[in-house]
């Protein structure tokens, strides 16, 4: 039987190339368990606070980023 080496650049690359791949599942997996954390603190919400009230908290906010818009829509015609 004849074993063949592999070259030292091929070793290499596979190393670099495991390290992005496990690095970019980890990422992933990482942003999916903060959206978990998320979704299981809002929902606790849901539970002491009435549905009516999150709706009208959640109006004023929108009311807020529209001034927010606003005020950004100008200062880019402006600058722009």
């Amino acid at each position: 039987m004849i074993y063949r080496r592999w070259p030292v650049k091929k070793i290499r690359e596979f190393f670099i190339e495991s390290a992005i791949y496990i690095s970019g599942i980890t990422s992933i997996a990482i942003v999916v368990l903060i959206f978990v954390f998320l979704a299981k603190e809002g929902f606790s919400l849901f539970k002491t606070i009435s549905l009516t009230a999150v709706a009208a908290i959640a109006e004023r906010m929108a009311f807020c980023f529209s001034f927010l818009f606003i005020f950004c829509a100008q200062i880019f015609s402006t600058f722009g």
